[in-house]
């Protein structure tokens, strides 16, 4: 069992990992926005999985 405190800042991971997915040759915000608008539009016009989304995306 650790004894240490936690700390008061907890810092994200995220920058990072975003910067290093985009350093990728041929990834660019345009890609990445082109490539979440045909999963929503998919996972929408999917029987199972749409109304799922539907009932907790409105945009």
């Amino acid at each position: 069992m650790s004894t240490a405190k936690p700390s008061a800042q907890i810092t994200s991971a995220r920058p990072e990992m975003k910067a290093a997915i985009m350093a990728e040759p041929g990834l660019d915000e345009g890609i990445l926005r082109d490539l979440l608008c045909a999963f929503y539009e998919k996972v929408r016009r999917d029987a199972v999985l749409g109304p799922t989304f539907a009932a907790r995306i409105a945009d």
